[in-house]
């Protein structure tokens, strides 16, 4: 006995299933096809880690954005109003905004000192051997270690001559001192790209306006009698540039020298 439809051998009284089997297979073809939970997991991780990385980025961005407004509005508020600023610094008695403006100038300094340098030795041809760790240790004593140093020679010499002061306000006094350093730097430099008689007008001028600037921001960190402030800024002053020249001339010497006789070697050699 045998199947109509399929033709398959059947015992008897078996009942072929070939037109079950037949629907069973169509429902299957028809039924879209469902991913197994791991591949679900794959791809929902897959999906959300770029969606974290856009938010993390956005976030990130958003937070520099936020600090480097506050910065500014602190520099904008130091060049308006460097005295008060001075004194609401010093009464919250903290080094941290001083400290920041110090680090900042540095950074500025730094970068153009290494961008002159590159600048000399591409003129001169590779002659100069730009010993660029010396260069780094050299403007980082002339800029943090400077300023730093002055900091503790004003609140040292400003008790010693009878004032009440702390570290942390003549960070702030040197701290506001730094934001009319770096000022300075920048306008002098993007002056220089347009004409150079302006940028050494407009930085001299600067110039003589940050010593007035500093002692006043001075006279407000310390509570001492008005005479006494004077010469307690002038010594601190004095032995901070004593110090700091000190210390550049015997760390330099040796690698000013060097680049000099590179130099010359390569001038004379050239004739």
């Amino acid at each position: 006995m045998y199947c109509t439809r399929c033709g398959r051998k059947l015992e008897e009284g078996e009942v072929c299933t070939c037109t079950q089997d037949q629907k069973n297979k169509k429902v299957q073809e028809k039924a879209p096809t469902q991913p197994s939970n791991e591949n679900q997991n794959a791809v929902g991780a897959a999906q959300e880690q770029p969606s974290k990385q856009a938010e993390w980025l956005q976030e990130s961005g958003t937070q520099a954005l936020k600090c480097i407004k506050e910065f500014l509005g602190k520099v904008l508020q130091i060049l308006k109003k460097p005295v008060s600023e001075t004194e609401r610094l010093a009464a919250e008695n903290t080094k941290t905004t001083g400290m920041q403006f110090i680090f900042v100038k540095a950074a500025i300094v730094l970068i153009l000192v290494l961008v002159t340098a590159s600048g000399i030795r591409k003129e001169y041809g590779g002659m100069i051997e730009v010993p660029y760790a010396s260069v780094l240790i050299l403007t980082l004593l002339t800029t943090i270690g400077y300023d730093c140093m002055e900091a503790h020679f004003m609140n040292f010499f400003g008790r010693a001559f009878g004032g009440t002061t702390s570290v942390n306000n003549m960070y702030c006094v040197v701290g506001v001192r730094a934001v009319f350093d770096f000022v300075l730097i920048v306008v002098t430099a993007i002056l220089s790209v347009f004409s150079d008689s302006l940028a050494v007008c407009v930085y001299l001028g600067i110039m003589m306006l940050i010593p007035f600037v500093q002692f006043a921001s001075f006279r407000a960190a310390i509570n001492a009698d008005e005479n006494k402030k004077v010469y307690a800024f002038f010594v601190s002053k004095l032995c901070s540039i004593l110090i700091i020249g000190i210390l550049v001339y015997l760390i330099g010497k040796d690698t000013l020298n060097d680049m000099m006789s590179t130099l010359s070697s390569g001038f004379y050699s050239a004739f």
